[in-house]
């Protein structure tokens, strides 16, 4: 599918070939970093910071009371929450644009009303914490589990209860959690099949996993090729498309899959795409302007990403147990 790629995030030495299956559509790194070997690839990778906004329904401002309230109808309409106050529903559509309604979905993981007082939620590969927090205001037990022992104390910092370690993990028992939330975490692991496995012995009978990861199918792939920015070698050691991760989920034993719509972010992707292929290091957060021709290509890609999940920057899939 693509040579010659080199990590033009995180200069991590090396180059590598993304080969893709015919039979199922998903790609793999070559030569794969060895589980000895991958921590290389993330010595200077940024360990996320995390900031009030990033826990935040509504963003900051003047009108943020009423941006709010305007969350609150979305999140009660869609997701059976009874928050308060909120808003008219027809109101809150009027203030909230359609791309911001998916982007508050997607925020908080398509997380439903919890069903009791002591709904479990574990989010593998937790990070910061910002998503616990958010579950834990949402009316959830939230419990994260995080490889980065700087992310965990951040999450613990803002008072989430954060494992460090990754699956299998001792202190996470089996049918347990009413909820899973796997973000942008399955390409960066050697044993996809396996994490998934372990993700339904820990739900409980009904339960529900969420996942998200880069689209190789998405419009923005096919645009910028092997400068896409969802690549990202040698940390993405798998990539999907929606056919091929439904497939796996099936075989992990998972129930009901289905896709979701997935956040609007076209321009932002490309954005970074053209900031690979120009050369430009992405950490010191200089983002080029897109040229016509690809902020054009940018809005078709999110106008067909609003009516079909299958060509969005990211694969956004719900399964149960």
């Amino acid at each position: 599918m693509h040579g010659n790629l080199n990590d033009p995030l995180f200069g991590a030495p090396g180059r590598w070939i993304l080969w893709q299956c015919h039979a199922c559509g998903a790609g793999w790194l070559d030569p794969r970093p060895d589980p000895a070997s991958i921590p290389r690839a993330y010595s200077s990778y940024l360990t996320h910071s995390v900031s009030e906004a990033a826990i935040r329904l509504a963003r900051p401002g003047i009108l943020q009371g009423i941006k709010l309230q305007a969350t609150h109808a979305i999140l009660n309409h869609e997701l059976g929450y009874r928050l308060n106050p909120a808003l008219p529903l027809p109101v809150a559509r009027r203030i909230l644009t359609r791309k911001r309604q998916r982007q508050i979905l997607n925020r908080v993981r398509h997380l439903p009303a919890p069903g009791n007082p002591t709904a479990q939620v574990l989010d593998v590969g937790s990070g910061n914490g910002a998503f616990l927090v958010m579950a834990k205001n949402l009316g959830y037990e939230a419990t994260g589990l995080e490889p980065d022992p700087q992310a965990t104390a951040l999450a613990r910092a803002h008072g989430c209860r954060v494992h460090t370690g990754s699956l299998p993990h001792p202190a996470l028992p089996h049918e347990h959690y009413d909820q899973l939330t796997l973000a942008h975490v399955i390409e960066h692991l050697h044993d996809p099949l396996a994490l998934l496995r372990e993700c339904l012995a820990l739900l409980r009978p009904g339960g529900r996993l969420w996942i998200q990861t880069p689209n190789l199918k998405g419009a923005g792939h096919a645009y910028w090729g092997g400068d896409w920015r969802g690549l990202e070698p040698p940390r993405h050691l798998v990539l999907f498309t929606p056919e091929s991760l439904k497939q796996l989920l099936h075989e992990a034993g998972f129930q009901g899959i289905r896709l979701l719509p997935s956040p609007l972010e076209a321009r932002e992707m490309f954005r970074h795409s053209l900031a690979i292929r120009l050369g430009i290091d992405l950490r010191e957060n200089r983002k080029p302007h897109l040229d016509r021709a690809a902020q054009k290509a940018a809005r078709l890609a999110d106008a067909a990403a609003f009516g079909d999940p299958e060509v969005a920057e990211a694969i956004t899939a719900v399964a149960w147990k």
